[in-house]
């Protein structure tokens, strides 16, 4: 058996498991009789595992302190945000008018005229 069919077979068993489903070892070997042995161990231990812990629901006060912190982690990274959001406007500003800046001069050096032959050799 490889291990992506096992795994399936595990996750499977899991999902069954978490949803307090009747789960009969039997049905889970029969397409694999070869490995019965070995995949028997791992639906037991997945069986006790299950048993052996039970959600604990968090306490009122790790409720609070939580809130708090968030609270607290999402203002500072509100000050922090903002003014990351103005270095770059900033940089998008300058990086705007230099392109246009650079195309005006472009189009104004382009409109020239062109110094001729005779007037290259007075100067």
């Amino acid at each position: 058996m490889n291990n992506k069919v096992l795994l399936e077979l595990l996750a499977a068993h899991a999902d069954a498991l978490n949803k307090d489903e009747s789960v009969d070892t039997a049905d889970w070997l029969a397409g694999y009789p070869a490995e019965a042995g070995h995949i028997v161990s791992l639906l037991q231990l997945a069986r006790a595992i299950k048993q052996a812990l039970a959600p604990v629901p968090p306490s009122a006060l790790f409720k609070n302190e939580l809130r708090q912190r968030l609270a607290q982690a999402e203002f500072a990274t509100g000050i922090n945000g903002s003014s990351h959001r103005a270095v770059w406007w900033g940089a998008a500003v300058i990086g705007s008018v230099l392109s246009i800046a650079g195309l005006a001069l472009w189009l104004l050096r382009r409109s020239w005229p062109a110094p001729n032959q005779s007037q290259a050799m007075t100067v």
